[in-house]
């Protein structure tokens, strides 16, 4: 289901859905009634939903899908998508996870890059942290953006963050891209010893301390990993209920 509320009233289906299958890349499953009456931040989830749609900002994200060479929107459902996969599961084991600021944080990680100039294009790494954290406050989306702006895998050298943090640095860590023959950008979802190798590789000025850091956030992110297995999570991806995202094999580094 997409975000917007492109509804038909008669039996609320979405008319996108009706006509294209599930895609994790584009596509986003909204919270149940159950799940949203569970957030502890339901007015601000409702402020995400409002912006996110009447405000135009999903159909913004595809728009750019098309005009730009880069598939940002690919990248941000896809993170969704693994941070609400494990989320969901580990808040059916009694994990205190919050769906509502799980799913806005998800969806919100990146909008900073809409916001860079271009000039600033090889900087965009670096500064669209601070562009997502004033996109959010400007719209009253604090708490969103307290996690959303804080999803670099360095913030896990804190000692404490919260499972919705963990969980989209996790997520983020797992969905990278890679570029076919013709330089287009293809999102695909990782396991997380593929994600280590991928990610190493685009990395700048990887120096020995540099990969020592990475392997020690790595590290981190596996202990997590068999956290969630120890309670019975499934780590293994799903485009849609019983259907395994595709994965290509590993590029050589």
């Amino acid at each position: 289901m997409i975000i917007v509320d492109y509804r038909m009233p008669e039996n609320g289906v979405d008319l996108e859905e009706a006509e294209l299958p599930f895609d994790p890349c584009r596509n986003f499953a909204l919270l149940g009634k159950e799940e949203e009456s569970g957030c502890s931040i339901r007015s601000e989830y409702k402020r995400f939903r409002k912006c996110f749609g009447k405000k135009g900002v999903y159909a913004f994200m595809r728009l750019s899908r098309v005009c730009t060479p880069y598939n940002t929107l690919g990248h941000i459902a896809g993170v969704h998508h693994v941070s609400m996969y494990m989320a969901r599961q580990l808040a059916a084991k009694g994990v205190p996870v919050d769906l509502g600021l799980m799913f806005g944080a998800a969806l919100m990680h990146d909008i900073g890059k809409y916001g860079c100039r271009p000039e600033e294009g090889r900087r965009v790494p670096y500064l669209h942290y601070y562009a997502t954290y004033q996109y959010c406050r400007e719209n009253r989306l604090e708490t969103i953006g307290d996690i959303a702006s804080n999803h670099s895998v360095w913030d896990l050298e804190l000692e404490n963050l919260s499972a919705e943090s963990l969980l989209l640095i996790y997520a983020d860590f797992r969905v990278k891209s890679i570029y076919d023959a013709g330089k287009k950008e293809q999102i695909h979802f990782w396991s997380l010893d593929e994600s280590y190798e991928v990610i190493l590789g685009k990395l700048d000025n990887v120096d020995e301390a540099k990969r020592t850091r990475y392997a020690r956030v790595y590290a981190k992110l596996k202990d997590f990993e068999e956290y969630m297995i120890s309670l019975g999570c499934a780590v293994d991806l799903v485009s849609a209920p019983g259907e395994a995202v595709r994965r290509p094999p590993l590029p050589v580094s």
